[in-house]
């Protein structure tokens, strides 16, 4: 089995990007959401990862950031099979970076490099190049929940922030570059957690502190305010320590 694999999305296919197993992987393989069945091989990253990355997409694209530690970012077209390609060079090569994007612009939050930053890069989906600077996350944090969006605003939730986890979460305006502003706290100081979203709400699902943990915690991503428990997993998952 492969552990910390990010994906993406459009209506139709979902592609489960890479991973961990063994000393990493650059396996992407996709499953079409309206079907049951295994999922199938899409093509390959340019390198082996070995630690969870962060992943983002538009309608069209997919995009992923590279090795672990790493500045690469790679991108791939949903819905036509084949390898990834390089669309351009993060800032600074960290990893367990928190993720977030609209249809147009996606941004790269906060990482491990390997002391924890707040920086937070932004590129434009659809153009290749270098990230450019979008502005700080509310505290040097990684891996956290990302990739809790709607069109308008990109939310991180928990993380880690040295030497403790933490419950803070914070969200950008995709239209207004800035510092990135205080949403408020989820239920349970965690890392690893999973990202999903609606276009109105989203939700952190398990993670570990000190344990695995089977919390899932929900926001209305248009207010500010702590997250509100959403239930639990059938089992306590994270991705690791």
């Amino acid at each position: 089995g492969v552990r910390g694999v990010s994906g993406v999305s459009d209506r139709t296919r979902a592609i489960a990007v890479s991973g961990e197993h063994t000393s990493g992987d650059n396996i992407m393989q996709y499953v079409t959401i309206q079907s049951s069945g295994n999922a199938v091989d899409f093509g390959d990253l340019p390198n082996h990862i070995s630690n969870p990355q962060s992943s983002m997409s538009s309608p069209t694209r997919g995009l992923s950031t590279g090795r672990s530690g790493g500045n690469e970012i790679y991108y791939y077209t949903i819905s036509t099979l084949g390898n990834a390609a390089d669309f351009g060079n993060l800032s600074l090569g960290r990893y367990g970076i928190m993720s977030g994007g609209n249809d147009t612009k996606g941004v790269f939050m906060g990482g491990d490099s390997p002391s924890d930053d707040n920086r937070m890069d932004s590129i434009t989906i659809a153009t290749l190049g270098d990230a450019t600077d979008f502005g700080n996350t509310t505290a040097n944090q990684y891996q956290g929940a990302g990739n809790v969006n709607s069109s308008t605003r990109g939310c991180y939730m928990a993380g880690y922030t040295s030497p403790t986890n933490t419950n803070v979460m914070g969200y950008v305006t995709f239209s207004s570059l800035g510092d990135a502003t205080d949403f408020g706290d989820s239920t349970e100081a965690r890392h690893n957690g999973a990202g999903a979203s609606s276009s109105t709400r989203g939700v952190c699902a398990g993670g570990f502190n000190p344990s695995a943990s089977n919390v899932i915690d929900y926001i209305t991503i248009a207010s500010t305010s702590n997250a509100t428990d959403f239930g639990d997993l059938a089992a306590a998952r994270s991705v690791g320590p």
